[in-house]
């Protein structure tokens, strides 16, 4: 199931980009460990709002919410791929603005995952 949610260095760096929307899990901001809950409608209020700054939590958003984020607030739409060739099946990323298109590549599908969410996050701190 932690494979849904970005991994707590990712989580880390959207909250200082503002990331506050409401999730379901979320890390410890102690231990970064991931903490596998079952909120009521006034713990995910919570997280939201106090994340680690008054419960000792980070909020975990899963890759989906993460990507529609990125997509609704920076208009950066991205898109995991696959190809084969004679060496075998690989995966990699492209990242589409209004402006420029970034395409990297040779990875699992987990790690274009990653990779792509990194990249996500570079390019929003080095606007």
């Amino acid at each position: 199931m932690e494979k849904e949610f970005v991994t707590y260095e990712l989580a880390l760096r959207m909250k200082a980009l503002g990331f506050d929307e409401p999730c379901f899990n979320l890390y410890s901001f102690k231990t970064k460990e991931f903490m596998y809950t079952i909120p009521n409608v006034d713990e995910v209020v919570m997280f939201k709002y106090g994340n680690h700054n008054k419960t000792n939590h980070i909020s975990a958003p899963t890759f989906s919410q993460a990507f529609r984020w990125f997509r609704e607030k920076y208009g950066l739409f991205t898109q995991p791929n696959r190809t084969v060739d004679k060496e075998g099946v690989w995966y990699y990323f492209s990242i589409e603005t209004k402006r420029t298109d970034v395409c990297e590549g040779s990875f699992s599908y987990e790690e274009a995952e990653l990779a792509c969410m990194e990249k996500l996050i570079e390019i929003v701190e080095n606007k």
